[in-house]
Parts: structure tokens; sequence; C-alpha cells
């Protein structure tokens, strides 16, 4: 069904509870930051103290926290842990200290963890993760404390990047040495253009440009020397020869003059003009899609997080603004997929 929408009362409709601070002292149990902070999606500034013994603190909804100034952790008993759960990401704009004592404390990051300013591990506090991995990524100072130790850092679980490191050298050595800002690439006049920025840069050594047609087989078609130390947004550019088929795949390779690397997200780069706008993202009781696309657009597929499908409608039109109602579906992560009449799937992920 076609819908015209004006965008601002939509967007507006939206927007996530905010406020000011929010202060927590712990008491006989662990605690979401949904019960503590009421589900602020942004808060001032972030105090958390008196944890129990075996408590933890969960970053469990919204699955986006922005924290525009600082956040502590003061721990004083034992086996106290800090979670960000796998889909969720926490930003914060200032300082992130976890303060601890003479026993064991974690901090398990399995989604995404920013920090603008410094990160500090104080005695004791360590860095967990399991199979899922992580990314950590700090714009100053990741300091670590004594007996902090990180088990999985050396697999890159989690990923951590940061400006510069200090304290154990077993965390130190496994910091990945770019900060990667934009990764993009454009099809235009029969190549590919590719461009891309880095926030800093520590001992970082090259860029290896990686292709694939099927982005499962990746092949080096490319070096980039990188500027190698700086605190500094860097601008990169190259191109490629034009490809066979639809649609490639690229990613950067990022290797320090160790020989450390770590991958960058794969981009794909398309021969056509795949274009769609979803909103509002976080939904609640519609999705609308807004396509103008030289390929029709068929159907649309709406998958939980776990690949189960939970919506599936036809749609065959070229261009236009369509919504399906989404009041049915529990709040969580979810994979929406336009499909094309040519064949290509674009994912695209939405939450609620």
């Amino acid at each position: 069904m076609k819908k015209i929408i004006v965008f601002l009362s939509v967007l507006t409709s939206h927007l996530l509870y905010s406020q000011s601070s929010c202060s927590y002292s712990g008491g006989a149990s662990s605690v979401n930051y949904s019960a503590a902070c009421a589900s602020a999606a942004t808060i001032s500034s972030l105090s958390v103290t008196n944890m129990g013994v075996n408590d933890k603190f969960t970053f469990n909804w919204p699955l986006v926290v922005t924290i525009s100034g600082n956040a502590s952790f003061d721990f004083s008993g034992s086996n106290q842990e800090v979670i960000i759960p796998d889909g969720v990401t926490v930003n914060v704009s200032g300082n992130m200290t976890l303060t601890g004592s003479n026993s064991a404390k974690g901090l398990t990051v399995k989604g995404t963890l920013n920090v603008g300013g410094n990160l500090t591990l104080t005695n004791n506090v360590s860095i967990t993760s399991d199979a899922s991995g992580g990314l950590i990524t700090v714009g100053g100072t990741f300091t670590t404390g004594n007996n902090s130790t990180c088990a999985d850092c050396s697999s890159s679980q989690p990923q951590i990047v940061a400006g510069t490191c200090s304290g154990e050298a077993s965390i130190c050595s496994n910091v990945l040495p770019v900060e990667l800002l934009k990764f993009q690439g454009e099809y235009l006049n029969n190549q590919i253009l590719l461009n891309w920025q880095t926030i800093s840069e520590r001992n970082a050594s090259v860029f290896v440009v990686e292709t694939s047609t099927d982005n499962s087989s990746f092949n080096e078609v490319k070096s980039i020397k990188a500027f190698g130390n700086t605190e500094t947004i860097t601008n990169y550019e190259t191109s490629l020869s034009d490809f066979k088929g639809a649609v490639l795949y690229v990613r950067l390779k990022m290797v320090d003059i160790d020989g450390k690397f770590e991958y960058s997200d794969v981009i794909a780069v398309y021969k056509e003009n795949y274009t769609a706008f979803v909103y509002p993202n976080p939904f609640q009781n519609e999705i609308n899609i807004y396509s103008q696309n030289s390929n029709k657009l068929l159907s649309i597929r709406l998958n939980d997080f776990e690949g189960r499908l939970v919506h599936e409608e036809l749609i065959g039109e070229n261009s236009g603004i369509y919504s399906f109602s989404t009041s049915k579906f529990d709040n969580g992560l979810y994979i929406l997929e336009l499909i094309y009449e040519d064949g290509h799937i674009e994912p695209i992920k939405v939450t609620k």
C-alpha cells in the first residue's frame, strides 16, 4: 500500500527517551541498564557503585546507548562484570573508567563499545568475551592496570582499536593500529572508485585491497602505503578496473609494521542503481520503504536475528513508498531483505 508521509513527523514521533544523568548504587542482585536508567537512549553521564558479589551490569536495552559525558564503574566486591551483549552498541563521548580492587572483575564486550576519550581498567579488571567476539574503539588512551588480562585478544575477540595503549603488554600487543572512519565504493565510468578515512594510525604499514565476486573467496588486487602514525583524519583513494557480473565485494586488509592485521567490513559495489531508504529505524508500529530504482523491487522479507522468517510481502512496483504493519512483532533486531526482479537481495538491519 502506497502512502505519502511527511518525513519530519515520522522522525519526531519516534524519538527515543533521554535523561540528564544516571547513577546506580548496587544492592544484592544484578541489574540491567533498562531498569537502572529507565531505558534512556541518551544520558549525560553514568555512575555505577556498590555492586554485590558476582553481580552483573548489562546493557540490555535500547540497542544503542549514548553517554555524552563520562561513565564510571566502581566495584569493591568480587567477580563483578559489565556486559555489552551482541547487537548492542554503547557510545561514551568522554572517558570510561572501571575501578577494581584485589579480586577479579570483567568487561565483556560481545557488541560494540566506542569511547571517545580514555578507557581505563584498574587492578584486576580484565577483558572477557566468547566466540561471538566484539569491538572496542578508544579515541584517546587505553590504560590497563595490574593483573588485567584479555584471554581472547590474540584471536581478535574482541577487536581493540585505540589511539595509544599503556599498561599490560599482553593486551597492548593486540591493540590494532588503524581506526577506520569510513570505507566507500562507487561504480563510475567503467571503473570502481574506492575511498576511505582513518581517524588515527599507530605503526600502520599498508592497506591491501581485496575483492570477491561471491563474498566468500577474496583475492588481493592492490596495496596502498599507509601514513604510519597520526592522530588526525587521513584520506585515501584508489581505483580498480571493471569487473564481470553485477556486483563486486571489496574489503581492506589493514596491516601494521609487525605484520598484525585486521579486516574492514565488506562493501558491495553495484553496476546497477540499488537505492532504498527504510524509516523509521528503530521502528514501532510500521516500517516504510522508499525505493527509487531502475530494477523492479519484487518483494520484501523480514527475518529475526536468528534467521526465522516473520513477514513476507510481494511488491511489484518500480518506485514509491511501501508500508507494512509491525505492531505484532517483539522488540529486537531484524534483517529486512529487499528482493529485486533481477535476483539482487539487499539486506538492511532494523530494530524495534
